[in-house]
C-alpha cells in the first residue's frame, strides 16, 4: 500500500499548501484513512508476528513502534528548533512566555515525546471555537486559556502521531480478537454518535477529529479490514476480483465525492456526513485487495518509506518557500518546488535516518520470523502491470479536480455592538467577529474559530445574539424566510406572511411590527417574480440600466481594527463598529473613511492614521 500512502501524504501537503492551485484529498480525510491503514498493519504484525513469537512480545513491539516513529520525528525537531532559533521565528513557546515553568516545561514534554499534543490541539481548537460545555468549563476555571492561544506545535501536524502511539499501547489488547475489535469499534461509534447529538456544545471539527476515542473507530474497521483479507486469500474467486474490485469500488468512490465533491470533502459541516461515511467503509473494504496486491512489490514498498518522512517535513518545506524564499501563492510552478522539495529532503531523512534504524529495528527487536507472504494472484506481470498503472491515471484523473471560482464575501451587515461582521458568501451567511481573518473558498474556511454559519441574515443575527448572552424577544407570528440573494442588485427576498418582499443589503424590519411594511425601501409584491422585476426596475432607474455592484471585503487589519472594502472600482478603510451604506448619496462622506484607488494606498494610509493616533 505504499503508493496510496505516498498519495495520502501528498495530499495533506497540497491541503496544508495556502491558495493551492489543485486540490486532492481534503487533509482531514486522508488523516482518518492514515488511521484506517495503520489499524490494519498493526493487527497484521501482532497477529502474524509478535503472537507467534516464544517469548514475550509486547514490551518488543512497543520498542519496536518507538524506534519506527521517533528517529525521524526527533531529527525534525531537533532541525525546527535550530531554524526558529536562527530566523527567530516566532512560534509556540516564545507565545506562551508569560506562563512560567511549568507552561514550557509541558510543552517540551508534548513537542519531545509527542503525547499530549492530540488534547492540547483539542482543547485549543474547542476555546478557540467559543464552545460552551462542561470541558471548557472545567479548562478556563483551572487552566489560563492563554496557554492555548497557539495551536501549533514545531511539528504542527504531529498531534496525530500523538493518537498513533496511544492506539499502538491498546493494539496488543484489542486486535487479536475479532469479537474485542468489534466491541471497542461499536464503544467508539456511540461516543462519536453521542457528541454528534451534541454538536451545539461540542464542535464536531474538534471533537470528531482530535479526541482519540471518536477517532478509535477508524483504527478498528483498517483492524477488521485484516480479518478480511484472511478470509480473502482463502476465497479464489474473491482473490481473482482483486485489481476489478479495486477499480470500481475505490475508483467509483472518488468519482461521486470529487467529480462535484468540492462541497462534499471541502465544506462538509462535520466528518459524520452519510456521504463521507460511504467513503470511510469503501476505504476500509477495499484495503484487503490494495494489500494483496502490491504486498511483494519492491517499488510500492520503496514508494511507501517517504509517506511518514514526508508527512513529518512537508510543513516546515511550505513554511520555507513561502515565507522565507517568498514564492508567489497559487502558481502550480510554486507548488512543484514544494512538492519536488518536500520529496528530496523526505528522501533524504529516509535513506540517512529512517532506513538505518528499521535494519537495525528489524534485527535486533522484532526477532520472530515473519510468515512468507504471497499474492497467489497467477497473472501475467504485464497485464498485472498495465492494469495497475491505467488505475492509477484513472484515479489521478478523478482526484485531480479544481473547485469552482468563488464568488465574493459580501459585507451585509455591522452589529457593532456585538462586536461582529454580516457577510454574505455563496448563498450562506456568516457571522464574523470582529477581527478574524477568513480566506474565502479556502479548504476550511468554515471551519475557522468562531465563525457563525447560517442559511439566512436573520439566523445569523439570532445566533450572535444567543452566544453573545443577550438573546432578542421571539417574534410572533409567521416565520420570515430567505427565497433568494440578489447578489448584484444588493438585495434579499424574503416570504412573510403569504407576501414577497424586496430587501436591501443592510436594512433591519421587525417582522410582525405595527410599521414593518413602511420600512424605507422595502418592495413588496403577491410573487417572488414580482418582487425580483421590481427590483430590477428600481436599480436600472436609479442606476440608468446598471446594478448597483457589491461590496467586498478583500481584507481584515486585526491590529488596527479595520476592514478593507472594494467598492466601484475604489478601496474603502472601513473601522470595526463603522456601518457604511453603500451606494448611498453620502455614503464617501461616512466619518473615519478611508479611501484610495488602491488596497495597498488604503493600508498604507490606515497604518499612517493609526500611527499617528498612537503617538
Amino acid at each position: 500500500m505504499g503508493m496510496l500512502r505516498l498519495f495520502l501524504a501528498l495530499s495533506v501537503l497540497v491541503h496544508h499548501t495556502p491558495k493551492a492551485p489543485f486540490h486532492w484529498l481534503h487533509a482531514s480525510i486522508a488523516v482518518m484513512f492514515f488511521f484506517m491503514i495503520s489499524g490494519f498493519y498493526m493487527t497484521l504484525v501482532i497477529n502474524e508476528k509478535y503472537i507467534k513469537s516464544d517469548t514475550p512480545w509486547i514490551a518488543r513491539f512497543y520498542l519496536s513502534r518507538v524506534f519506527r516513529i521517533f528517529p525521524v520525528y526527533l531529527a525534525m525537531l531537533l532541525f525546527m528548533i535550530v531554524w526558529y532559533f536562527y530566523t527567530d521565528t516566532p512560534n509556540v513557546f516564545t507565545a506562551n512566555m508569560g506562563h512560567g515553568f511549568s507552561g514550557q516545561a509541558s510543552l517540551v514534554f508534548m513537542n519531545l515525546f509527542i503525547l499530549g499534543q492530540d488534547w492540547h490541539q483539542l482543547t485549543a481548537y474547542s476555546l478557540a471555537s467559543y464552545d460552551s460545555n462542561a470541558y471548557t468549563s472545567f479548562i478556563g476555571s483551572h487552566i489560563d486559556s492563554s496557554y492555548f492561544k497557539n495551536t501549533i506545535m514545531l511539528i504542527g501536524q504531529a498531534w496525530t502521531l500523538s493518537i498513533e502511539l496511544i492506539f499502538y499501547i491498546l493494539a496488543p489488547f484489542i486486535v487479536h480478537s475479532r469479537r474485542r475489535i468489534i466491541i471497542v469499534l461499536i464503544t467508539s461509534l456511540l461516543v462519536r454518535l453521542v457528541f454528534w447529538d451534541m454538536r451545539e456544545t461540542f464542535n464536531p471539527f474538534g471533537w470528531g477529529y482530535y479526541f482519540l476515542p471518536s477517532t478509535l473507530c477508524f483504527f478498528l474497521m483498517g483492524s477488521l479490514g485484516y480479518y478480511f483479507y484472511r478470509k480473502l486469500i482463502k476465497w479464489p474467486l474473491l482473490e481473482n476480483a482483486t485489481i476489478p474490485v479495486n477499480l470500481i469500488v475505490l475508483g467509483g468512490t472518488l468519482y461521486i465525492l470529487l467529480s462535484g465533491g468540492y462541497p462534499v470533502v471541502s465544506r462538509a459541516t462535520g466528518y459524520d456526513t452519510l456521504p463521507l461515511w460511504l467513503f470511510y467503509c469503501a476505504f476500509a473494504f477495499c484495503l484487503p485487495f490494495v494489500f494483496l496486491l502490491w504486498k511483494d512489490s519492491r517499488i510500492d514498498r520503496w514508494l511507501g518509506e517517504f509517506s511518514y518522512p514526508l508527512y513529518i517535513v512537508h510543513g516546515l518545506i511550505i513554511g520555507m518557500m513561502l515565507g522565507d524564499v517568498g514564492l508567489p501563492e497559487g502558481t502550480y510552478s510554486t507548488q512543484a518546488i514544494i512538492i519536488g522539495t518536500s520529496l528530496l529532503v523526505a528522501w533524504f531523512a529516509c535513506f540517512a535516518i529512517e532506513t538505518p534504524f528499521n535494519k537495525w529495528r528489524q534485527r535486533k527487536i522484532v526477532t520472530a520470523a515473519s510468515p512468507a507472504w504471497s499474492t497467489g494472484l497467477r497473472k501475467p506481470l504485464a497485464w498485472t502491470g498495465a492494469a495497475t498503472v491505467t488505475a492509477c491515471l484513472y484515479i489521478a484523473w478523478l482526484t485531480s479536480y479544481t473547485p469552482k471560482q468563488a464568488p465574493p464575501a459580501i459585507l451585509v451587515k455591522v452589529e457593532s455592538t456585538l462586536q461582529y461582521n454580516i457577510v454574505n458568501y455563496d448563498d450562506r451567511f456568516y457571522g464574523v467577529p470582529f477581527g478574524t481573518d477568513i480566506k474565502w473558498g479556502g479548504h476550511n474556511y468554515e471551519q475557522t474559530p468562531g465563525l457563525i454559519v447560517a442559511t439566512t441574515q436573520e439566523e445569523v443575527s439570532e445566533a450572535i445574539h444567543r452566544k453573545s448572552g443577550n438573546t432578542p424577544a421571539p417574534v410572533q407570528g409567521p416565520t420570515a424566510t430567505l427565497v433568494k440573494v440578489e447578489l448584484e442588485y444588493r438585495y434579499n427576498i424574503v416570504n412573510y406572511a403569504n407576501k414577497f418582499y424586496g430587501i436591501q443589503f443592510g436594512t433591519a424590519i421587525e417582522w410582525g411590527g405595527p410599521d414593518y411594511e413602511k420600512t424605507p425601501g422595502l418592495i413588496i409584491g403577491d410573487t417572488q417574480d414580482a418582487v425580483s422585476e421590481a427590483i430590477h426596475q428600481k436599480v436600472a432607474e436609479t442606476t440608468s440600466g446598471t446594478p448597483v455592484p457589491p461590496a467586498v471585503l478583500v481584507k481584515v487589519e486585526k491590529a488596527y481594527r479595520y476592514n478593507i472594502v472594494s467598492y466601484a472600482n475604489k478601496f474603502y478603510g472601513v473601522q470595526f463598529d463603522t456601518t457604511v451604506e453603500w451606494g448611498g448619496l453620502n455614503y464617501e462622506e461616512t466619518p473615519g473613511l478611508i479611501i484610495a484607488k488602491t488596497q495597498e494606498a488604503v493600508m498604507e494610509a490606515i497604518a499612517r492614521k493609526v500611527g499617528a493616533i498612537a503617538r
